[in-house]
């Protein structure tokens, strides 16, 4: 967000000057006979309703910014539903909450290549949560740890339709899988994939293969 959001809306600028001068005239108004006594009641009054009113302006239109001022739709995710999206943005999660539920993910392992927000609306899975597009190795730790303590019969990998098998993200989930003996994406089947013409709302949705022969 722009600085001067943060300041305007954020930071409430003006609410911490009220505040300082509120402090001065009372030290300055406590000695009996000046004047400026009743001062620091009206300032502290005049704050209490700025921040009343900015309070109401917040609960009636709580978009300050012009990207947020974008957000119209509203998720049927169960746990997103009645947050404002865009509508590009909403029809994507509405997809991967479909998705979880018609592969019935529910309880299953998953991890993801991309943003950890794409496991939230899948199936909420805690399994591993690797820093995702970081350049450091160690990001992705958390993925060897689960399933080297807990070897996944069942699993589950998004990763973005746009993300090259070269990318950084996806090689450190390969790698870090590879340590278990589980090859991605060798070991995995296709299981749902979204097509979008914005690379970012791409996405794969790949499944761990389960022992025997395999559907064609």
């Amino acid at each position: 967000n722009w600085l001067t959001g943060h300041f305007l809306f954020t930071a409430t600028l003006w609410a911490v000057v009220l505040g300082v001068a509120l402090v001065l005239l009372a030290e300055r108004g406590s000695a009996p006979g000046r004047s400026v006594t009743v001062l620091p009641a009206v300032i502290g009054c005049a704050v209490i309703l700025m921040g009343a009113a900015a309070v109401k302006a917040d609960i009636a239109k709580p978009y300050h910014l012009g990207p947020l001022l974008s957000q119209t739709t509203s998720t049927s995710a169960p746990e997103l539903r009645g947050i404002l999206l865009t509508r590009a943005d909403a029809s994507w999660v509405d997809w991967i909450s479909d998705q979880g539920d018609s592969l019935q993910a529910g309880g299953v392992p998953a991890t993801a290549t991309s943003s950890a927000g794409s496991l939230y609306a899948f199936n909420h899975s805690g399994y591993a949560s690797p820093w995702v597009g970081s350049s450091q190795p160690a990001a992705y730790n958390s993925l060897t740890t689960a399933c080297t303590k807990d070897p996944p019969t069942d699993l589950f990998v998004l990763q973005p339709g746009s993300a090259q098998v070269y990318a950084f993200s996806i090689s450190g989930v390969t790698k870090n899988l590879a340590r278990c003996g589980i090859s991605f994406p060798g070991d995995f089947r296709l299981v749902a994939q979204r097509g979008s013409v914005d690379p970012e709302r791409a996405i794969l949705i790949w499944r761990l293969k389960a022992p025997g022969p395999q559907p064609r």
